[in-house]
């Protein structure tokens, strides 16, 4: 919530309509939450998981959905169920219903590259390329999972 103070001068009625509504695109534009990090600056360690490995979610990070100009790719850390190996899954544009118990599913793997992230999110559209000053890894920084150091692959996850 904002806290903040009005001065006596936006009181008047011309100016307070105006303040007001700055006031609300300016503590509604912003979420504290979430952190969105150009994946040209997101330096991680590669991981390894067999494609189509069964993987059980232990978070997953939310935030913007992805639109006609920006690209966001989300955390899962999930669990690999051979190996037992935690691993971070930065999925482009994979919405996961939070409001779903976690569940498990399959890895889909697209490639740890600009090039491969591109070539899945617009598969139909090969002519079309994406800015890679607009792909963003989305960090929850409620959500300490994420904070933490995984491995790292990029992919898709197919549910169950």
């Amino acid at each position: 919530m904002c806290n903040i103070e009005m001065p006596k001068i936006l009181m008047t009625r011309k100016i307070l309509p105006i303040f007001l509504s700055l006031m609300a695109f300016c503590c509604t534009a912003h979420d504290p939450a979430f952190k969105y990090i150009k994946f040209k600056d997101y330096h991680f360690e590669r991981g390894y998981l067999k494609p189509f490995s069964e993987i059980e979610l232990l978070s997953v990070s939310g935030g913007k959905q992805c639109d006609g100009s920006n690209v966001y790719l989300y955390q899962f850390i999930v669990i690999d169920k051979t190996t037992k190996d935690t691993l971070r899954i930065l999925s482009p544009c994979q919405v996961y219903d939070e409001s779903k118990p976690l569940s498990t599913g399959t890895f889909i793997p697209i490639g740890n590259t600009l090039d491969s992230i591109n070539n899945y999110v617009n598969k139909d559209d090969k002519a079309k390329s994406i800015d890679e000053n607009h792909v963003f890894v989305v960090v929850n920084t409620k959500h300490f999972t994420e904070l933490r150091e995984y491995k790292t692959l990029v992919g898709g996850i197919g549910f169950k």
